[in-house]
């Protein structure tokens, strides 16, 4: 494990657009400190972009929560092997480790534009792994091997 970075960090934020960039920054600063190389650190963010955008539009979407409670938890963890980010927000259930597979062929030669953020997480990240309980929400693990 690389020492400039410390096993474990944590960021809290309101799950909203307006802290998209933040939560960008703050996971791209820390997975280059990690070891990953630059294609799994752009591999990193961009599934990071997509399990943030899945949660502003779909997990708070239509949900009586104030702005102040909409919020994201991240969570850090590195060690030698691997890169770990945990998602935690309280809204809407939803489990993408359980979303059908997409036909990406199928997908564009129908002209979809959206739908694509959880293939990418899938495609992009070496493991992912999802939770529900009253007490933590949900909670997505996404794991990123350093080699």
């Amino acid at each position: 494990m690389n020492p400039k970075i410390p096993r474990d960090l944590f960021l809290k934020l309101p799950g909203t657009v307006d802290y998209i960039d933040q939560i960008r920054e703050f996971i791209e600063k820390n997975a280059r400190k990690s070891g990953l190389n630059d294609e799994d650190v752009d591999a990193v963010v961009l599934s990071i972009d997509e399990a943030v955008a899945n949660i502003i539009e779909h997990s708070y979407e239509g949900r009586h929560i104030s702005k102040k409670d909409r919020l994201i938890s991240i969570y850090i963890r590195v060690d030698d092997s691997s890169f770990t980010i945990k998602l935690t927000d309280n809204g809407r259930f939803f489990d993408p480790t359980t979303a059908d597979s997409v036909d990406i062929d199928n997908h564009l030669n129908q002209y979809k534009t959206n739908g694509l953020g959880i293939h990418f997480m899938r495609q992009l990240m070496d493991k992912i792994r999802y939770s529900h309980s009253k007490k933590d929400g949900n909670v997505l693990e996404l794991v990123k091997y350093i080699k």
